[in-house]
């Protein structure tokens, strides 16, 4: 008898081992014991393919553990970045400032910024004039139509970007119009109650500025000869220290973009389920604009000649000097600031990145 509860205890104990062996070697998303890479986002179209890939189980594919950190905007990712809270962080224009610090690196975009540009009113002489830029022939304005106006915008950001580069279009300078500074919301609906010749956005709000009658004068793209996307970044030391799970999570997080570019209809029901559940509403009208707007970038674009990988972050930091936010000798940075590798090794292709 004795020998028997012996024998019994003795089974205990190995099934309590392999027990917590199991445990031991399993993180919460299936990955091991390794330490999980913080991933900042905000919840829209910039992050939405974190929270795909998690939900599908594509991080545990990859062999990589994540743990994602909701951040309201790309200003308080950049402040986390730089504290050391994260590892890699998802963002739109506002990476120009982690990149020029000197301390990251791009390493891929995401979805293109689209939806962005100018509106004016619909009765505005702007539009009498159109195409007399002639690489341009869509694009609306002369610099006498334009000298005067006032132009609604968000200093500091990729709209004030895309202001200044439209009026050089025509050889005017921001001297020339009247800037008036106003935050997203409150600017469009300043700009629909006609305080304002025109105004700079991007989507939702340039829907807003539509529904009150608004006309697109010039696209992001056309008026800065350029198109700007949004970015995945990591800081140096992470790269240098975990370049693997670096690639695995660009791995996983492509194959992921990859799903939701390649169905309309799957991307609109993910989104707009994830982007309600961190209070943002969108309607099938709204959501179906967005994709228009903004694809995700696929594996197909970074393969093709005319792709390089953040192509407008040098002239965009370089505007962001012009207007005292970023150091002139930051410039430097950002001429090392690319690493194309992560990608091409990830997806198994060639990317280019900028050339100095």
């Amino acid at each position: 008898m004795k020998k028997l509860i012996a024998m019994l205890l003795v089974l205990c104990v190995l099934g309590t081992m392999v027990a917590c062996s199991k445990d031991a070697g399993t993180a919460a998303d299936g990955s091991g014991d390794a330490e999980p890479l913080r991933v900042g986002l905000m919840p829209s179209a910039v992050g939405a393919p974190v929270q795909y890939a998690m939900e599908n189980g594509y991080f545990d594919d990859a062999g990589v553990a994540v743990e994602m950190v909701i951040f309201p905007d790309g200003g308080a990712i950049n402040e986390a970045i730089a504290a050391g809270e994260l590892d890699i962080a998802c963002s739109g224009a506002a990476t120009v400032f982690a990149l020029a610090n000197g301390e990251n690196v791009l390493i891929g975009d995401v979805e293109m910024s689209g939806g962005m540009g100018i509106w004016v009113q619909p009765d505005s002489d702007i539009l009498s004039v159109k195409g007399e830029v002639e690489e341009y022939p869509e694009m609306y304005g002369s610099a006498d139509t334009l000298k005067g106006k006032t132009f609604i915008t968000n200093l500091g950001t990729a709209s004030q970007f895309n202001i200044l580069r439209y009026l050089q279009q025509f050889g005017l300078t921001d001297a020339d119009v009247t800037l008036i500074n106003m935050d997203w919301a409150p600017g469009v609906q300043a700009f629909s109650a006609g305080e304002a010749d025109a105004i700079a956005t991007f989507a939702p709000y340039s829907f807003q500025a539509e529904e009150a009658g608004g006309v697109q004068c010039c696209t992001f793209e056309d008026a800065t000869e350029t198109a700007l996307y949004d970015m995945v970044f990591t800081s140096k030391k992470v790269l240098n220290d975990r370049r693997d799970d670096v690639v695995a999570f660009t791995s996983a997080f492509y194959r992921a973009t990859e799903e939701l570019a390649a169905d309309d209809a799957l991307r609109a029901e993910f989104s707009k389920e994830w982007f309600a559940s961190e209070g943002r509403e969108y309607d099938d009208e709204t959501m179906a604009q967005e994709i228009k707007d903004r694809p995700y970038v696929t594996k197909e674009l970074m393969s093709s000649d005319g792709y390089i990988l953040g192509e407008a972050m040098y002239d965009y930091a370089a505007f962001n000097v012009s207007i005292g936010k970023i150091e002139e000798d930051q410039m430097e940075n950002m001429k090392t600031c690319y690493d194309a590798s992560i990608v091409s090794e990830a997806l198994g292709i060639e990317v280019k990145q900028p050339t100095f």
